[in-house]
C-alpha cells in the first residue's frame, strides 16, 4: 500500500520517524552564523561611518559655498 502525504499527515502523530535537525546540529550552525556576523560587522560599520562623514562634509561644503554666493 502507497502512503500519500497531505497537509493533515505533517500535524498528526507518525510511528515513522521523519528526518529532522538534530539540537546540536541546529546550535553549531548558529554558532557559525555568529562567528560570521562577528567578523563582518565590524568592516559594515567602520564603512557606513566613512559615508556618514563623506555626506556630512559634503553638506557643511554646500552650506559655505551658498553663503558666499549669497552673502
Amino acid at each position: 500500500m502507497k502512503r500519500t502525504y497531505s497537509p493533515i499527515h505533517l500535524f498528526t502523530y507518525s510511528p515513522r520517524k521523519r528526518p529532522a535537525f538534530t539540537l546540536a546540529e541546529v546550535l553549531i550552525t548558529l554558532g557559525i552564523i555568529g562567528v560570521v556576523a562577528a567578523m563582518t560587522m565590524p568592516s559594515v560599520i567602520t564603512n557606513y561611518q566613512k559615508k556618514q562623514t563623506a555626506a556630512q562634509l559634503k553638506k557643511a561644503y554646500s552650506i559655505v559655498s551658498q553663503a558666499l554666493v549669497t552673502g
